[in-house]
This record gives C-alpha cells, sequence and structure tokens, in this order.
C-alpha cells in the first residue's frame, strides 16, 4: 500500500484543516501532479484505517425545506469510504432584503443565491473551515466552490443530516496516522525505527508548515481566493511530462512501473529532477 510505504520511508503524512500534507522524508517537495492524482487514495486509506466517517462536498442548493416552511441552503455531502450521501441544512434568506435594480425587496433572489446574517451558524461552520469570507453576506454563492477540497468530520443528528454545529474540517495529526496504518497491517509492526511510539510526530502539526511541505487541493488565483487542484482526476489523467526537460514521463527506466500514476513521490522525483 503506498501510504504504508511512504510512512515506513519516513514520510510525514497528515490531515490539517481537512486537507492532506505530505513532508517527504528527503525534504524535497512534493510533485503537485502526482499530488493530485493520488489525494483521494490516500486520504480514503486514512480515513478507512481510523474507522472514522469523514465527508467531502459535493454541492448545495438554496430554496423552501420542511415542506416550504423554512428558507435555507442545503449543503451535500457523501461519505468518503461509503458513498453514502449526506446533508445539512442552515437557516438562510432567499429573498431581497431591499429594492434594487436588481429587482424589489421580498421577491426571490436567483436560483442559488442566498443570504444569510453575520451571527448565523452558516457564518459560524464557514469560519470553522478557515476559507475567506465573501464581503458580502449575500455573497457567499460565489465561494461555495472552495467547500470542495475540504474533507469534512460530523455527528449525524438522524438518517443522512448531519449535525451542523459539528461540521468541522478533520484533522488527523501524523503520529495518529501512522498509529492507525500501522496497527491495521497484517504483521502489526513497523519496519522504520524513526516511526515508533517513542519518536512522536505530533509536534510536526503545530509547527510553521517547511517549504518542502504542500497542502494538496488549492493554489492561489486572483480575486477568487483558492480553487482546488482536481479531485476528480483518475488514473494518470492529469499527469504531463514536464516541459523543456531532458526527462519525461514517457522515458521509463526498466525498473520504473509503466504507468506514471504508480509512481510513488521518490520515483517521480528522481526521475522528473527537482521542481522549479
Amino acid at each position: 500500500m503506498l501510504l504504508c510505504q511512504m510512512l515506513t520511508r519516513g514520510d510525514v503524512v497528515m490531515i490539517r484543516n481537512g486537507r492532506l500534507s505530505i513532508e517527504p522524508a528527503s525534504g524535497q517537495p512534493v510533485p503537485e501532479r502526482w499530488l493530485c492524482a493520488k489525494q483521494d487514495a490516500l486520504l480514503e486509506a486514512i480515513v478507512r484505517a481510523l474507522k472514522l466517517p469523514a465527508y467531502r462536498f459535493r454541492g448545495y442548493s438554496a430554496g423552501k425545506f420542511n415542506l416550504g416552511r423554512h428558507s435555507g441552503v442545503n449543503l451535500r455531502f457523501a461519505e468518503i469510504v461509503s458513498g453514502l450521501p449526506a446533508y445539512v441544512i442552515f437557516n438562510a434568506k432567499t429573498t431581497r432584503a431591499r429594492n434594487s435594480r436588481h429587482g424589489k425587496a421580498g421577491s426571490a433572489l436567483p436560483n442559488g443565491q442566498f443570504r444569510v446574517g453575520a451571527g448565523s451558524k452558516f457564518v459560524e461552520f464557514w469560519s470553522r473551515t478557515g476559507l475567506a469570507k465573501p464581503r458580502r453576506l449575500a455573497a457567499f454563492h460565489d465561494y461555495m466552490g472552495n467547500l470542495k477540497p475540504i474533507i469534512f468530520r460530523g455527528s449525524v443528528d438522524m438518517g443522512e443530516k448531519l449535525n451542523k454545529d459539528s461540521l468541522s474540517p478533520l484533522e488527523v495529526n501524523a503520529d495518529q496516522v501512522a498509529h492507525a496504518i500501522f496497527d491495521s497491517s497484517p504483521d502489526n509492526h513497523r519496519t522504520n525505527p524513526g516511526l515508533t511510539t517513542d519518536n512522536s510526530r505530533t509536534s510536526v502539526t503545530d509547527k510553521i508548515l517547511a517549504e518542502s511541505e504542500i497542502t494538496c487541493g488549492f493554489r492561489n488565483v486572483s480575486g477568487a481566493g483558492l480553487i482546488e487542484c482536481g479531485n476528480e482526476v483518475k488514473g494518470n489523467a492529469g499527469i504531463r511530462p514536464y516541459p523543456n526537460h531532458k526527462h519525461t514521463a514517457c522515458r521509463l527506466r526498466a525498473n520504473l512501473p509503466a504507468d506514471p500514476a504508480d509512481w510513488t513521490i521518490a520515483e517521480w522525483l528522481e526521475d522528473l529532477g527537482p521542481m522549479n
């Protein structure tokens, strides 16, 4: 298993604020294309080993709920391992607060738009994600896509409904990952002395991220904050040779897997050279 190989080599793997983070033992940067191709499998391996329900945001809708008695915004999720659906509903207004050139006060907002109060449960939830807030509380619909790269945890109220107060980004430190993976392995022992329980890596989660660490799922863009690097990447889709480099993903050595999607971080770094 890839995650077990990485931990045995001494790589530090964790989930910080709902995002996968890897700090390679080599100190070299993790290739972004490799990370985007592997992140879903690594996240599922961690969650499965921890036997911890975790959820990925799939979309939202704004409108009337509870047989039309209340307006709100419905956030839809899928549990990572089982794929089962889950949801949470926050109170929100779907009508205009005042007259404007777009419509009169009380008229319906365009499909998908909603507005919330500064002290609302939705704003409290958004604050827990660490994402930037829009300048206007009625503009959250333009930012909802930023929830997609975040892995959430939360308790179930009933059926598929999640408790809105418990919904927050998943946090799993490096020591918890190592314990879960090696304690669940068939031989139930560690092959690398650097990963023994006496050599705790919990302090890693509290320090400032090293330059060699990359947090999966985001790159900076102007205006819209952060976007995901591609959670829907399958197999080797999106993996391309680095331009103007003497090595390419098509020039494979005999001892490397034929499919670059199956390479480890070390193999990427060795074959593709340093990242510029």
